[in-house]
């Protein structure tokens, strides 16, 4: 058959048929009919070839998006059709013939894959239809069941027994990560038979522990080969478990949870199906989260009531004028029983001169809530007579119909408020007037009041502090402020005590005394009267006597290790050993000058100094050794030991220059240091009249030392001029005559001189004695 004429016979052909094709598979369309028409028509291949190299995919696709059998057999008549128009020609009898033989064959092959389609159909249908139906019972049970647990279990049930199933259960994330199951349905307990988690582990990236995770649908079409069941596969399988799907159940935006579905053939959820899953996992949810709304609600109820009932607050509530509703306090508050108040025409609980305007407050809380005053003071008439001030507050409850009216008891506080206005003056009186500073400040620290004298002390206005936390005032160092705080707890708990603080005012340390009353009512601290005193003066007063007794004890100790004998040296050690820890100078030095000159110094730094580096020093005060033109040996010393400034005072005892004091320090000297100069002045004149003393000292010794002396000279001499004279006087008895007188009268001049040496003698004894006396020397 000449393949031309064929080809153009199915152009023919096509132009026809294409319009009837979807757009969208046209041209695969046209080229597969072309292709099976061409072979057939040229007989090249026989009818069981063609027709078994037919794409049943393709065939199936164009019947599902379709493609009707009554299309197929139109479109195939009007090629016969178009074939017959050629009859006179022998290839045309001869493509009728060809096309006879296939025909049977390609129509069978058709309806075949049509049959399995409509099969497939009718499955879908089925499973929509029992996923509608699942659909439907569930909401009709979400509807009717206000408990979880009986929601969840019928749930369950309805998937399996409605919906033909194999197994339904629902599973709740729990803190550890774990999924407690909560309801199930179907054979078995496979549910509880395994272990499933929802964090990234191997038991939780399954379809349950993903779809909480994710909070999205998890489908597993085929348990045998999905890797995701891997740790659950055998079990499932052992059950009859094909294909799974896992579908999130949320409460107010949050996963909760998973509802997982089990059916015993492979790719059992299509996507119409796992749409009205979603629906139904959406109502479960739903049915959830109302009913845990709904149980909310009834404890918020039964919060509210018991609120209302426990409360002071007087409550009733209005309808149509008429009391429905009183709580204890009400009823405690009118003296009425609620049987009495319920029913009653709410104005006759109030005095009488009241009953007009709360009527007129109740109707506006209807009409026009606005001019309704926040509270209202009225007085309520008791059932025994008694009258009782509150505040009353109107709210409307249009819903409802009604007005509820809160009746806060204030007789007490009216009467309070009197007893305060009276006192009010004489504690104003007080709290302005007092010497003392008084601040009131409550137990969040927040300052309540205070008087003009605190005010003074801080140097701020009113309006600075009040409302302000103390501890927001910038008065308190970090230390101070951390004592303060201690404190103030403390008064919480009931210690009492006075506190001294330190404090800085406009840059300057100040000192003050605080004593804190804690303020209670019904025993419960509300607040603190601290009663303040300013102690600064006081303060620096005794810092000063202090630092003048301790001066004291520095020159006081020259003079005790003078007259206790201790040496020169070890007394000035001393003295700068006192010094320099009170002053606080790196260096203190003195240089006793005589002589034998020598140097004793204390300090924290490794110097050499001997009398040789003062050589020409006098008073002076250098600030920065660096910035001296010319150094002396001195300077560089201080140099060499990383010393900056010093000074040098003279020593000087009664016009005379006995030695220098040195203080030195690492850095440039302060204000403070330069203070101190001037006890270092006394130090350096109580320093010079103690070498003075100790010179005087030396001298008396001295002194003392040769009186001695002259009486062991004088007794000595005595004795060797009264041993001869014996000898003399012995001699005489043998002598008569003119020479004897003559010797005689010198004898007795020698004897009086004797005694005027012994005289003398003893006489230098009492006076040795008087000045060890008078100069306390041992």
């Amino acid at each position: 058959m000449d393949g031309g004429i064929i080809n153009e016979l199915l152009e023919e052909w096509t132009n026809e048929i294409r319009k009837e094709i979807p757009p969208e598979f046209r041209e695969e369309y046209i080229t597969f009919v072309k292709k099976i028409a061409f072979e057939v028509l040229s007989g090249k291949r026989s009818p069981e070839e063609i027709v078994s190299e037919i794409d049943d995919a393709f065939v199936e696709d164009v019947l599902k998006k379709g493609v009707k059998i009554k299309d197929i057999a139109r479109r195939i008549k009007l090629l016969l059709q178009l074939i017959m128009e050629k009859k006179e020609s022998e290839e045309a009898q001869e493509m009728i013939v060809k096309l006879a033989f296939v025909q049977p064959e390609i129509f069978y092959k058709i309806f075949e894959i049509y049959e399995g389609v409509l099969a497939e159909e009718e499955a879908k249908r089925r499973r929509v239809e029992r996923a509608l139906r699942v659909l439907s019972k569930v909401s009709q049970a979400v509807s009717k069941i206000d408990d979880e647990k009986a929601l969840l279990k019928a749930v369950c049930e309805i998937i399996v027994k409605e919906g033909g199933y194999a197994y339904a259960w629902v599973g709740y994330k729990k803190e550890d990560k774990s999924v407690q199951p909560v309801a199930k349905a179907g054979e078995g307990d496979y549910a509880y038979e395994i272990k499933i988690t929802w964090d990234e582990s191997e038991t939780g990236k399954g379809p349950t522990g993903t779809a909480i995770r994710t909070g999205e649908i998890v489908i597993v079409r085929e348990i045998d080969k999905d890797q995701r069941f891997a740790p659950w596969r055998e079990k499932a399988l052992k059950k009859g478990y094909r294909s799974s799907i896992a579908l999130p159940l949320k409460v107010k935006g949050e996963v909760i949870g998973a509802l997982n579905i089990y059916a015993f053939e492979k790719d059992a959820f299509d996507e119409d199906e796992v749409g009205l899953l979603k629906e139904v996992a959406e109502v479960v949810s739903f049915g959830v989260t109302s009913i845990r709304e709904a149980e909310e609600r009834k404890k918020l109820e039964k919060l509210y009531r018991a609120i209302v009932e426990s409360s002071k607050t007087g409550i009733i509530v209005v309808s149509n004028e008429r009391i429905i509703y009183a709580n204890k306090a009400a009823e405690n508050l009118s003296g009425y029983g609620k049987e009495e108040l319920v029913g009653r025409q709410f104005v006759e609980i109030f005095s009488e001169s009241d009953r007009e305007e709360i009527l007129r407050i109740y109707k506006l809380a209807f009409y026009d809530p606005s001019y309704v005053p926040e509270n209202l003071e009225v007085s309520i008439l008791r059932k025994d007579g008694e009258e009782r001030i509150v505040f009353v507050t109107a709210t409307p409850v249009p819903d409802f119909g009604c007005v509820v009216l809160s009746m806060l008891d204030v007789t007490k506080l009216r009467e309070v408020e009197r007893k305060l206005k009276e006192s009010e003056e004489l504690y104003r009186s007080i709290f302005e007037f007092s010497p003392l500073g008084i601040v009131v400040a409550g137990t969040d620290m927040r300052i309540i009041d205070c008087n003009d004298a605190a005010l003074k002390m801080v140097k701020m206005k009113r309006e600075e502090v009040i409302g302000i936390k103390w501890i927001d005032l910038g008065i308190f160092d970090e230390e101070e402020l951390s004592r303060a705080i201690e404190m103030f707890y403390r008064g919480l708990r009931g210690e009492s005590g006075v506190y001294e603080f330190r404090i800085k005012v406009d840059g300057e340390e100040r000192w003050i005394n605080v004593f804190p009353v804690l303020l209670t009512k019904d025993n419960k601290p509300y607040a603190f009267l601290n009663i303040i005193e300013d102690v600064t003066e006081k303060k620096n007063y005794e810092r000063e006597i202090k630092e003048a007794l301790e001066r004291l004890e520095i020159l006081r100790s020259i003079d005790h290790a003078i007259l206790s004998g201790k040496e020169l040296k070890e007394a000035i050690y001393e003295a700068l050993q006192l010094a320099r820890r009170k002053l606080g100078f790196d260096l203190l030095a003195c240089l006793v000058l005589g002589e034998d000159p020598f140097v004793v110094h204390d300090s924290d730094v490794k110097i050499d100094l001997n009398p040789e580096l003062f050589s020409g020093v006098e008073s002076k005060v250098v600030e920065n050794v660096l910035e001296l033109g010319e150094m002396t040996k001195l300077d560089v010393e201080f140099l060499k030991a990383g010393l900056k400034s010093y000074a040098t005072i003279p020593l000087v005892s009664r016009g005379e220059k006995v030695g220098l004091l040195l203080a030195a320090t690492r850095k440039t000297f302060s204000e403070k240091d330069k203070e101190k100069f001037k006890f270092l002045e006394t130090l350096a004149g109580q320093l010079g009249i103690a070498i003075q003393e100790a010179r005087l000292f030396e001298m008396r010794i001295k002194a003392l030392k040769q009186i001695e002396d002259n009486i062991v000279t004088l007794a000595t001499l005595v004795d060797k001029i009264k041993n001869p004279l014996a000898a003399i006087t012995l001699l005489l008895e043998e002598i008569e005559g003119e020479i004897k007188e003559k010797i005689e009268e010198q004898v007795k001049k020698i004897v009086e001189i004797v005694r005027d040496i012994e005289k003398g003698w003893v006489e230098s004894e009492d006076v040795r004695k008087f000045l060890m006396r008078n100069w306390e020397i041992a």
